[in-house]
């Protein structure tokens, strides 16, 4: 069965008739300032906001192929109805016929929206407050051990799946990949994001998937409850502080270096480390202090960028995943603020939006931390390169459809240096971005070395002082001198400096007083003709006025 694209659920859920479930089709769509609709992508759907009798309802339109999606949903409906001490389980109801596109009726999922903010927007909001930081963490750590405890595992732990709410609780979404005993005959769904999977999961599928995710997460938080600076220091756009490079190569991550120099995590670090090197059997043993076996034999690969990057003026590239998350990068070539009666929008063109050029775009909240950022109209992002990851979407104008990015949260908006568009440019081709350059080395002049202590011997060799000190050379033994055996006395050779008591004995390091210079006298009065008597001084002739009186 073909699914619909984006553009298609886009138009079938602004109309009501296109539900067949009545509780929806009363339902009020969510939509943004420009009356667009209000959609999330995760996994393999596009989930929409409704308000049903006072009642929020997210709706899941599943736009990619999964594996046995209705029994899969069947049974997960089943396992959280019966257990309802999993609070952090959101209720599902899979409708196979729920919507209708184009004539055709495909499958849809049903479930009460859960307030909240995702995982990694709630950590930005909250680095300085240590203790929700680590509670939040535990909390991770706790749903992934009641989830195993009860033959079950959410399959995919991250950021994108973990909201929080007002009293930091938190809520599971997104349930393509979850195991259950039922559905082990089906596999794996998926494979859960790479920033957050031991690097040997593969096709793995049973109760253990959230063992080493929910770790990650955990001292994740517990490291920037003690260090927030680890935030701008590690986290960019898809993840906490963890990368797959860090899991595939421990030995050499950045990341492990400066935990293990933390005290208070420095143990959870090593096991984690250990973990990340062990086979995947023996991880909860590393995972709780065991002597894992430890494979640094291995082939030490970083699990390849699942998000798609593409260049904004690459229009075929871009409509070509209208519903992916994907990071795209552009030089903004203008700037276009716009106040609508529900909401102010900031348009971010990459070229001339009449023609349909791609465009980053930004509404209320998004807005006002990118004016803290960039300044009140955002001139410091004029002419700048920027790169954003989000749903990659559509918008219709009087002119084209124009593909877009929404700009969730200010610091989305990450500027892109010279070598950072190299490697986007490199990676947009399929390519492997080239390593980045070291300036040369500095050319430094050289000279000959210097003997300090042969100059010092040679400088004192002749002052008095060292020949005083200088042992007599030692005489032979009186006795007869032979003919045959006696050599005249070597010629004493030149003197290399006078005799002593010709030179004065001075210090060497004082220099010579300087010679003494004749008073120079004042220049002569021009305006006195040679020989004319001196004219007394003013105060001479004061004073003989005053006696003349």
């Amino acid at each position: 069965m073909t699914l619909p694209d984006m553009e298609a659920y886009q138009k079938a859920v602004q109309l009501k008739k296109s539900f067949t479930d009545p509780v929806l089709s009363r339902g009020e769509l969510e939509r943004t300032p420009l009356m667009t609709p209000v959609v999330a992508s995760g996994g393999f759907a596009l989930t929409y906001l409704f308000t049903v009798d006072g009642q929020k309802v997210a709706v899941r339109c599943f736009h990619k192929q999964g594996n046995h999606l209705e029994e899969r949903y069947h049974q997960i409906s089943r396992f959280v109805s019966l257990h309802p001490e999993l609070s952090f389980l959101i209720p599902v109801d899979y409708l196979p016929h729920g919507i209708e596109v184009n004539g055709a009726r495909y499958p849809i999922v049903k479930m009460p929206w859960a307030d909240g903010y995702q995982l990694d927007h709630w950590v930005e909001d909250h680095l300085r407050e240590p203790d929700a930081l680590t509670a939040v963490g535990r909390e991770v750590a706790k749903a992934a051990t009641q989830l195993r405890a009860a033959g079950a595992a959410h399959g995919d732990f991250q950021h994108g799946n973990i909201l929080i709410d007002d009293d930091n609780a938190i809520r599971l979404i997104d349930y393509d990949g979850m195991y259950l005993p039922e559905l082990r005959r089906y596999g794996a769904s998926e494979r859960g994001h790479r920033n957050y999977q031991h690097p040997s999961r593969q096709n793995s599928y049973n109760a253990d998937l959230d063992k080493f995710a929910a770790a990650t997460i955990e001292l994740s938080l517990e490291a920037l409850a003690h260090a927030p600076s680890l935030w701008s220091r590690f986290h960019t756009d898809d993840h906490l502080l963890f990368t797959s490079r860090d899991f595939a190569e421990p030995d050499t991550s950045n990341l492990f270096s400066a935990l293990s120099a933390m005290r208070p995590v420095a143990d959870a670090a090593a096991r984690l480390r250990r973990a990340c090197l062990a086979p995947l059997p023996e991880i909860t043993l590393a995972l709780s202090g065991g002597q894992a076996t430890e494979d640094h034999g291995r082939a030490s690969q970083a699990a390849p960028d699942e998000l798609v990057c593409i260049e904004a003026h690459d229009r075929k590239k871009l409509f070509q995943h209208i519903g992916d998350k994907v990071t795209v990068f552009g030089q903004i070539k203008s700037i276009k603020q716009t106040d609508l009666p529900r909401g102010h929008i900031t348009h971010l063109n990459t070229g001339d939006f009449r023609k349909g050029a791609f465009v980053f775009i930004a509404y209320d909240e998004a807005r006002s931390t990118l004016e803290e950022r960039f300044g009140s109209n955002l001139g410091g992002l004029d002419g700048s390169w920027i790169s954003v990851t989000g749903l990659l979407a559509t918008y219709q104008s009087r002119w084209h459809l124009t593909p877009e990015i929404e700009i969730v949260r200010g610091s989305a908006v990450r500027t892109v240096s010279g070598e950072e568009l190299i490697a986007l440019r490199a990676s947009s081709r399929g390519e492997n971005p080239p390593a980045p350059s070291t300036p040369p080395p500095k050319r430094v002049r050289a000279f000959p070395p210097i003997d300090i202590q042969a100059g010092l011997k040679e400088l004192y060799s002749d002052s008095p002082a060292v020949r005083q000190a200088k042992p007599a050379p030692a005489r032979p033994a009186a006795g007869p001198r032979s003919s045959a055996t006696a050599s005249p006395p070597p010629s004493a050779p030149p003197p290399r400096y006078p005799p002593p008591a010709s030179r004065p004995q001075a210090n060497p390091w004082v220099p010579p007083p300087a010679p003494v210079r004749p008073p120079i006298p004042p220049p002569a009065n021009p305006w006195i003709p040679p020989g004319a008597p001196a004219r007394p001084s003013w105060g001479t002739r004061l004073r003989r006025w005053f006696e003349g009186r």
